[in-house]
């Protein structure tokens, strides 16, 4: 199976490779700074001939074309593309509730979140297309949820994966006669920098 990984290089993205390369599929992983993310390049060492590490960085859309046109010399076909890219705070790094709300946070989080998976699935898509029974996944969260939707102080993140969702919707129905599979998935409340060490689960048990 040909897997790409977006937010590839930390927690969640480092378990997602894990998997896929330990069950034998070859992976291109993705992030903001591949010449500094040394436990990816861990992995690239004793899967040489499996993983390929490529610049991403979901805020430029010049950054998304680059990534196709390097994915595309690597892989003709997509099997399985996987959105694990994800931010819980913005700019300013605080959490901002109702009374105190801040239009740069919003935004960013809801561009990182769910405007540039869209433009990436939008991107990888003909390759997609081409692939075996592909299916692919974004790594969404119960929180953007509404028939769940309890009191939180994280307007911004749960809107955003709301908008996720959303998006991965209308674009399964848009592409329905291609026969991909869509996969909206909750991780859990998972032991990473963004779930804190508070959280219930580790990162290998969640994936």
């Amino acid at each position: 199976m040909k897997v790409v990984i977006t937010g590839a290089n930390r927690d969640l993205g480092i378990e997602i490779n894990k998997k896929c390369l330990t069950r034998g599929d070859e992976v291109i992983a993705s992030c903001r700074d591949p010449a500094n993310v040394s436990e990816l390049h861990s992995l690239q060492e004793t899967n040489s001939n499996s993983l390929q590490i490529i610049l991403l960085d979901v805020i430029y859309y010049h950054s998304i074309e680059l990534a196709y046109k390097k994915i595309f010399s690597l892989f003709s076909s997509i099997d399985l593309p996987i959105n694990n890219a994800g931010i819980i705070l913005g700019y300013t790094k605080r959490y901002h509730a109702f009374g105190n709300l801040y239009t740069e946070e919003i935004t960013r989080v809801f561009q990182v979140n769910a405007i540039v998976p869209l433009l990436v699935k939008e991107k990888l898509y003909p390759l997609v297309r081409n692939g075996n029974q592909p299916k692919i996944v974004i790594i969404s969260s119960h929180q953007g949820s509404n028939s769940r939707k309890e009191g939180t102080s994280t307007y911004n993140y749960d809107a955003s994966k709301a908008a996720l969702n959303m998006f991965d919707k209308s674009l399964a129905s848009y592409v329905k006669q291609d026969k991909a599979i869509f996969l909206k998935l909750h991780p859990g409340w998972v032991k990473t920098d963004m779930g804190t060490d508070r959280a219930l689960i580790n990162p290998p048990d969640s994936i």
